[in-house]
């Protein structure tokens, strides 16, 4: 009976550290400033934006089954992780044929039939990042590299 009347005790003093415990976290969580309905909405807002996300990577891929030379083979941002920080440096500007438009939608159809395949060319800064590309470049398909500091009017 001794030992069982210890046990209680214990236990009660256990229970009571408990309480103090739990009263402690209570104060806490209502300094925290937590507001139920907010985190509810943010992730209504997170949803949708996650569902709009899906939906225009779907018709990015469509699009670009539809005119699949338009699509960059690389960034540079994957040329610059993949290489050292003295290579960091490097400018991919896109394919031609993204990097301007024209002045009128009727206009379009003129440049795209005179211009043809020089549209898919690749255009970089210099001829060191097209050399670059080249030797250390994962291009996915062949393309031309047009270096800016090589054009000359």
């Amino acid at each position: 009976l001794g030992q069982s009347e210890g046990q209680l005790s214990e236990i009660n003093a256990e229970s009571r550290a408990l309480d103090g415990k739990e009263e402690r976290l209570r104060l806490e969580l209502h300094q925290v400033d937590y507001d139920e309905s907010a985190a509810k909405d943010a992730h209504v807002a997170l949803t949708h934006a996650q569902s709009e996300l899906r939906e225009l990577r779907d018709q990015q891929q469509r699009l670009e089954a539809q005119v699949p030379w338009l699509r960059v083979p690389f960034s540079s941002q994957d040329v610059a992780a993949r290489w050292s920080s003295d290579r960091a440096r490097i400018q991919l500007l896109g394919v031609l044929g993204e990097l301007f438009t024209a002045v009128s939608p009727e206009y379009e159809l003129a440049l795209e039939e005179t211009a043809k395949g020089k549209l898919r060319q690749l255009v970089v800064d210099s001829d060191t990042t097209a050399k670059e590309l080249l030797q250390n470049g994962t291009l996915s398909h062949r393309v031309t590299i047009v270096p800016l500091n090589r054009i000359q009017a």
